[in-house]
């Protein structure tokens, strides 16, 4: 067993993660200086530059070497919540916007792939979301209801037919949407940074914000341990560590820890959907050349996995292999091949933030509470916008005044 993230590593990418672009150490310029590598950042990016304006993307480690490199690589629908607990939280109505938002991401993410000749080993095959126990079925089932009502696509699983199509008489229904996909996130950030440095975007690795300064004159400079930038605007995509550059943040995202292993292949296919289950706290994929991705356990933690270690407990991999072989016996206790940790950003309310600091000219985006791919790239248009023309589309879903 390798105790290293697996996307991040040679058996995924063929090589391990390291540096492809310069450390910042020199003072530069820009309309735009976004901070953080990962997902976000890099769409954030992206979308920028669909503007017209110049940036500069600062990454205080490598590309994705964060969240973005120790996920499992789902993009799903909806938020964190099943759908009933999301219209109790937020009204039927921002509940249905806030999941026909992240339709809308999942087709971007598609068009941007198919536009760009972009490969990340996608595997669109839908989402399903299991039910654990009797709670869960009677909470997907009302679920479901709501969806339908609303027009969403989305189908009813039995407990028969869960059975049938993944082999195990454990779960007590599903849910399946054809939006959900699987993919190598590590793979879309460095396809999408090439994209977005042969637009002219400036990338800098292995440097760290110290410090964002304010001037009279309406501009920032973001300083770095070796170097500088005066922008016009910033924005702060660094979900989990927002707190390490901006205090403020302290209190409306949190840091909590997900622990996560992969398998040698297995010769059987098991499922081809990406699968949430237990309320989203086990969650688990196969991947193309049959190797089983497992998440979760975060529930099972004495510190329920809060703070920013990305320490493993390695008692907690062993219970979820456990947890997994018990489902599904036939899969054959493969060994673990890799096995690691990440800290995902989780904001108060379960949903992302966006918008201005106590700095008019500098941004957050951040607090996805693990579903950073669910809304990565149109969330990343929507900042993009805010930033240059100072509104929106749905900007009211998530904007920061909502804490006001």
């Amino acid at each position: 067993m390798i105790n290293k993230p697996f996307w991040l590593s040679e058996s995924s990418l063929g090589y391990d993660q390291k540096q492809q672009y310069p450390s910042l150490t020199s003072k530069e310029s820009a309309d735009v200086c976004v901070i953080g590598g990962g997902l976000i950042g890099t769409f954030i990016a992206y979308w920028l530059s669909e503007l017209n304006v110049s940036v500069i993307l600062l990454e205080k480690d490598v590309l994705a070497g964060a969240a973005s490199g120790r996920n499992t690589g789902f993009i799903l629908p909806g938020t964190v919540e099943h759908f009933n607990r999301a219209v109790t939280l937020y009204g039927e109505e921002k509940a249905d916007s806030i999941w026909r938002f992240t339709e809308k991401n999942y087709k971007q993410i598609l068009d941007i792939s198919h536009e760009e000749k972009m490969d990340y080993d996608i595997q669109e095959n839908g989402s399903l979301i299991l039910a654990g126990s009797e709670q869960e079925h009677k909470e997907l089932k009302e679920s479901i209801s709501f969806l339908k009502r609303l027009g969403i696509d989305a189908e009813w699983w039995s407990k028969a037919f869960v059975e049938k199509q993944i082999g195990t008489d454990q779960l007590f229904g599903a849910i399946k949407t054809k939006v959900g996909a699987g993919i190598q996130p590590v793979k879309l950030v460095n396809e999408l940074s090439r994209i977005n440095h042969g637009r002219g975007i400036s990338i800098y690795e292995k440097s760290p914000v110290a410090e964002i300064k304010e001037y009279e004159s309406n501009s920032l400079k973001i300083m770095t341990d070796q170097g500088s930038v005066d922008c016009s605007m910033a924005v702060v995509s660094a979900n989990a560590y927002t707190s390490h550059i901006l205090n403020s943040f302290s209190d409306l995202i949190f840091p909590f820890q997900g622990q996560a292993f992969v398998t040698d292949p297995v010769s059987v296919p098991l499922f081809h959907e990406v699968i949430y289950a237990n309320f989203g706290f086990e969650y688990w994929r196969q991947l193309k050349d049959g190797r089983l991705m497992v998440g979760g356990f975060r529930e099972k933690d004495p510190k329920k996995g809060e703070g920013f270690s990305t320490d493993i407990n390695i008692d907690l991999i062993h219970g979820l292999y456990d947890y997994f072989n018990q489902l599904f016996p036939q899969a054959g206790h493969p060994s673990i091949s890799h096995y690691w940790a990440g800290t995902m950003g989780f904001s108060q309310d379960g949903l992302p933030i966006v918008g201005n600091t106590h700095m008019p000219h500098c941004f957050v985006c951040g607090g996805f509470t693990g579903h950073g791919l669910g809304f990565a790239s149109a969330i990343g248009e929507m900042t993009a916008h805010l930033i240059v023309n100072g509104k929106a589309d749905d900007s009211n879903l998530f904007h920061i005044s909502r804490f006001n």
